[in-house]
């Protein structure tokens, strides 16, 4: 609640009989009756306690704006008795306050046109001493005021501060808001706001206006205190220029005057204005804890969803009779409340804001148009919303208040119900994503449940797809008894089909609440690597159909090769003339049965040469002793242009005798590929092997210089020799007799002289003949660099022929 006596809305005096008492305040405000013809009020307050009596009469002056021309003085009569008005409520009364009203008329007044309009003044002696804010208050008098505009602008009247409030007082440190109850007749706009206290020195009746406006003198501020500071207090009061509304929290106790503006605007022009020029005292106030509104602002709520808002209205200070009024001018209260249950002597809502637990009250009353408690009210409105209240806004004010003492202390609270669309439908895909991915040769089911929230919604769900086969791919599901599901779904659960109307050519479905989907695709060759499109478009129809969900799956077709393994070695070493043996090795992993091969890729050595076929037994083909381990079998062995075949295992083992060529090479390398052919693709796997040879080495002996060819086995030839570099050398010798006739020519390194002539086939004769001998005949090589050093031979000299 707000403090006790929220409507705090005046001005006091005092609060006490000890304080000096003087007049309390009051305003000046006429009335239009006709063209030219005012009725004149006179509005004045005094302490009741006080000895100080307020007149029978009052004179009011009249002047011209501007030049404070004394147009007329009017003795206005006093038309009420002393009214006296006790502050305070049956929740919290102050002691000895009390205000006696008087209001003052004159009828009929003539006031003529002129343009500059006028203002009127009455003054009554004296302020109240206890006022803190002012300085020396009991020596300044209060001077009423207030403007009118040119008679010519026709029906016009002040705006009307109306009576004295019971609330007319603040509390310490307590906020407290109030507002003047003022009324324009005319439906003039009004602005609000606090101007400086006036007051001449001393003195009743009129006075003329001295200096620019407001004419009169402005009373001064006490220390510490302003027109932005008037009573002090953490929160400075101030006044809302649009409504009135005032907000105060004093921190100590004292009476406080201020003065409320009121100006009214025809048009965006001002043409008057009134001021009420009051005091209040601020009081060490019995405050009452307001009572606590526990539900949200706004409830969000949909077509065909059954809601019950749960409320709780409670009181602070526990004890305290409460009531709550609801009112709504666009909601059915009546329609949609529901009691409480009595349970013995308790009043109980069953789980009560969803909580799982009841919400029970000690007391309750239906009090027709409120609801009555004791420390806590517990209101429940349920409701379901229908087609028409789609996209409506309905409102809900909630007034509460506490009888701890006068049930002043309130608390006010608005409920918004908003009513939405139907929810958006959801669409769930077995899986992480909107993506499935199907292995070739592989069936796969893949399953799809469309849904909404309100399961007593009608969904429709359409889908279309480029080029996946939507109508075979589906699986319808399975019927027993008249009951339709799909079990397994999602890999889980069973999921019952409620009964659905399907137009599967078009790929179009409607059901109640939810749709399962499944289809099934076992794709061919020809699909490998092609990405299915599926368009799905989903709504409800409960109402408007307008909430709409647009999704897209994806149907990934990829091929996952059995995978295969390669063994070889990585590396070889060969020496030239030495026979070398090596073995390749190939696994399908998974045993699949697809056929295997293994061959090798390009050149490097006679590969079919160097084959080594596996021998056969009854068991099959195999290696023995194979990569120095086991026994290794090819199973449905075969053997085609230097690729062997066979299914989980092909083993190949190769042996030669490194030639030229392969010295020649230095450094190569030997590739390999194996091969699964399995339906739709060849999958394969390479490894390159690198082998390295190690080249001959030789010498040459010193080359001799006699022979003797007579066919005794001893030095028949004459040769180099010494170990020779066969893939290298080169060679370029003749022989002459001593007539300068050639016998003998070779280019071979290995040549051999037989002692016979090349010319006609005979036998040479004894005796000395001529060498012309050059060429290379053996290397060695740097180990390093690996580079070939040709040992050269290159000679002029005779040798002897003996038989």
């Amino acid at each position: 609640m707000k403090l006790l006596g929220l409507l705090c809305i005046l001005f006091l005096f005092t609060h006490t009989k000890s304080y000096a008492s003087h007049a309390a305040g009051g305003e000046l405000y006429v009335v239009w009756v006709a063209p030219n013809t005012y009725d004149i009020y006179l509005r004045a307050f005094r302490d009741c306690n006080s000895s100080f009596q307020l007149e029978t009469d009052a004179d009011v002056g009249l002047y011209i704006k501007g030049t404070n021309f004394q147009e007329d003085i009017f003795s206005l009569q006093r038309i009420s008795n002393d009214t006296d008005i006790d502050l305070g409520d049956s929740c919290y009364t102050p002691t000895g306050l009390c205000i006696d009203e008087a209001l003052y008329k004159l009828s009929g007044v003539y006031i003529p046109d002129n343009a500059n309009g006028y203002y009127l003044e009455h003054h009554i002696n004296a302020r109240n001493a206890a006022v803190s804010n002012l300085t020396s208050p009991s020596s300044k008098n209060f001077v009423f005021y207030c403007e009118i505009p040119d008679p010519a602008l026709g029906a016009n009247s002040s705006p009307n501060f109306g009576t004295y409030p019971l609330d007319s007082y603040m509390c310490i440190n307590n906020s407290k808001t109030w507002s003047f109850p003022v009324f324009d007749a005319d439906g003039d706009s009004l602005a609000y706001s606090f101007v400086n206290p006036l007051g001449n020195t001393g003195g009743t009746g009129t006075s003329a206006g001295t200096g620019a406006y407001p004419y009169y003198p402005s009373v001064a501020w006490a220390g510490g205190y302003s027109l932005a500071n008037i009573c002090g207090g953490t929160i400075p009061m101030s006044i809302d220029p649009i409504t009135g509304e005032i907000t105060a929290m004093p921190s100590i106790a004292s009476v406080f005057a201020y003065s409320v503006r009121v100006e009214e605007y025809r048009n965006g022009v001002k043409i008057g204005e009134v001021r009420r020029d009051v005091q209040y005292a601020s009081l060490n106030c019995t405050v009452d804890t307001p009572p606590v509104i526990n539900v949200d602002d706004t409830v969000s709520v949909y077509y065909g969803d059954s809601i019950c808002v749960d409320m709780t209205i409670s009181d602070g200070d526990g004890t305290d009779t409460i009531y709550v009024t609801p009112t709504s001018i666009d909601f059915d209260l009546n329609g949609t409340y529901v009691a409480p249950t009595q349970v013995g002597s308790d009043f109980v809502y069953t789980n009560f804001n969803n909580s799982g637990t009841d919400g029970t009250m000690s007391h309750y009353a239906d009090m027709g148009t409120a609801y009555e408690g004791v420390g806590d009210i517990l209101l429940r409105y349920c409701w379901m919303p229908e087609c028409e209240d789609v996209d409506s806004t309905y409102h809900v004010n909630l007034l509460a208040y506490s009888l701890g003492c006068s049930g002043s202390d309130t608390t006010e609270k608005e409920i918004t119900f908003l009513v939405d669309h139907d929810p958006i439908p959801q669409a769930t895909l077995d899986g992480a994503s909107d993506t499935v991915e199907v292995t070739y040769g592989e069936q796969i089911c893949f399953d799809i449940m469309v849904d909404v929230s309100f399961i007593t919604d009608t969904l429709e769900v359409r889908l279309n797809s480029p080029n996946f086969d939507l109508l075979n791919n589906y699986v319808p599901p399975v019927t027993t008894g008249g009951q339709s599901y799909y079990q397994n779904f999602f890999g889980v659960d069973t999921a019952f089909v409620p009964a659905i109307t399907s137009d599967q050519i078009n790929q179009s479905y409607q059901g109640i609440g939810e749709i399962p989907f499944r289809f099934c695709i076992t794709p061919d060759c020809g699909e490998i690597d092609e990405l299915f499109i599926i368009n799905m478009e989903a709504n409800t129809i409960g109402c408007g159909g307008s909430d709409t969900l647009n999704k897209t799956y994806y149907v990934d077709i990829y091929y996952a090769p059995t995978p295969i393994e390669l063994d070889l070695p990585d590396f070889i070493e060969v020496s030239y003339g030495s026979e070398i043996c090596f073995e390749l090795l190939t696994n399908d992993i998974t045993s699949s049965g697809y056929e295997l091969g293994l061959k090798p890729v390009g050149e490097g050595f006679d590969y079919v040469e160097a084959y080594q076929p596996p021998l056969q037994g009854s068991g099959g083909y195999y290696y023995t002793d194979f990569q120095g381990l086991d026994t290794v079998y090819i199973e449905d062995y075969s053997y085609n242009n230097g690729e062997v075949r066979g299914k989980d295992t092909v083993a190949i083992r190769y042996c030669l005798v490194p030639g030229c060529e392969e010295v020649i090479l230095e450094n190569y390398e030997l590739n390999y590929t194996a091969s699964l052919y399995t339906t739709c693709v060849t999958v394969q796997e390479s490894k390159t092997m690198n082998v390295n040879v190690e080249p001959p080495v030789g010498e040459v002996n010193p080359i001799p210089n006699v022979f003797t060819p007579n066919g005794d086995g001893d030095n028949d030839y004459f040769e180099l020799s010494g170990s020779n570099d066969p893939c290298y050398d080169v060679m370029e010798i003749q022989i002459f007799n001593r007539w300068g006739k050639k016998v003998f020519e070779s280019d071979d390194s290995l040549f051999k002289w037989n002692g016979l002539n090349k010319n006609d086939g005979g036998e040479c004769a004894e005796g000395t003949y001529f060498v012309l001998i050059k060429g290379t005949y053996g290397s060695t090589y740097n180990g390093a660099t690996g580079e070939r050093i040709p040992i050269p031979v290159e000679k002029q000299y005779t040798i002897q022929l003996l038989r």
